[in-house]
């Protein structure tokens, strides 16, 4: 459907600056409702029910979740709104970056729980930030 030139909007169908993959609101109105009633068609017996929950006739009809599902596969598969897809490498690195500070912290944190416990073992055996108050 984001492919295909013959579901574009009229105005947008001969325009060449116009190019796939194509934003849903490019996308004719009755290509939109096409296919929010083909997901809820031939959807399986697992997901039927969420599709029927919602069925509507009101502005966001005729299915509201098989309309969001489908304008959401539009958004990710679109690397023009995707933040991480279109900085590559330097979004992985940067990820990875995070991933490693975060697992620092939470052993820099973990380190001064065990040092609070070793404290208050008399009392109790575990931290309790009521009662031992917070770590710096």
């Amino acid at each position: 459907m984001n492919q295909d030139r013959t579901n574009l909007l009229d105005s947008l169908r001969d325009d060449p600056r116009t190019q796939p993959p194509f934003y849903w609101h490019h996308i004719r109105p009755e290509c939109q409702r096409w296919g929010i009633l083909e997901i809820w068609r031939t959807a399986s017996s697992y997901t039927r029910p969420y599709f029927d929950r919602g069925a509507t006739s009101g502005e966001y009809g005729p299915n509201w979740v098989a309309g969001w599902l489908l304008y959401s596969v539009f958004r990710s598969r679109d690397e023009r709104n995707n933040r991480n897809r279109r900085r590559g490498n330097e979004a992985a690195r940067k990820q990875v970056d995070l991933s490693h500070q975060l697992q620092q912290n939470q052993q820099q944190q973990q380190h001064a729980l065990g040092h609070v416990q070793q404290q208050e073992q008399g009392t109790k055996g575990y931290y309790d930030p009521v009662r031992n108050g917070t770590v710096n």
